[in-house]
């Protein structure tokens, strides 16, 4: 079947004057060839192209390429930073003074800790367990207001309780 169509398409193509040409037919070398007809005048259509081309070509405000060239380059700016992002301040610490129960900041001035024990105490509570020892002692040396600590109390708890 395929054979007969292929048959069939040749013979229609012969007919119709476009078939029929064999490899002998076609020319081999250029002078051989027929000359290549000139290209057809330009139209108003293919000026118009033109020239809106040649405008999105030219770069904006200069006048020729050469003028384009010698303009100077770009100023470069760093690049800028992203913004800082800061974590929430955390809410301040507090403690209970073991004397009275009252809550205090651990920064506030009003708590005052033994930095050889780490024990620590309000001012005020600080202030009276000092004098009561300082009255009742008979010189002897201070120790920790917490109940069973040993450890002396510093000079800076004694400064700052006064």
């Amino acid at each position: 079947e395929v054979a007969a169509a292929v048959a069939a398409a040749d013979t229609a193509m012969t007919e119709q004057g476009t078939g029929g040409d064999t490899v002998a037919d076609v020319p081999s070398t250029p002078a051989e060839q027929p000359p290549t007809p000139p290209p057809p005048p330009p139209t108003a259509a293919d000026s118009a192209f033109d020239a809106a081309f040649d405008a999105m070509a030219a770069p904006s405000g200069v006048a020729d390429d050469d003028a384009f060239e010698a303009s100077p380059p770009p100023t470069l700016r760093p690049p800028t930073p992203p913004p800082t992002i800061r974590p929430p301040t955390p809410p301040p610490v507090t403690v209970e003074c073991m004397v009275c129960s009252d809550e205090f900041e651990v920064a506030s001035p009003e708590w005052i800790s033994n930095e050889l024990c780490g024990h620590g105490f309000c001012r005020s509570c600080w202030q009276g367990y000092l004098d009561v020892q300082i009255r009742e002692g008979g010189g002897a040396k201070v120790v920790c207001a917490a109940f069973g600590c040993q450890v002396p109390v510093s000079d800076r708890v004694a400064e700052a309780a006064a």
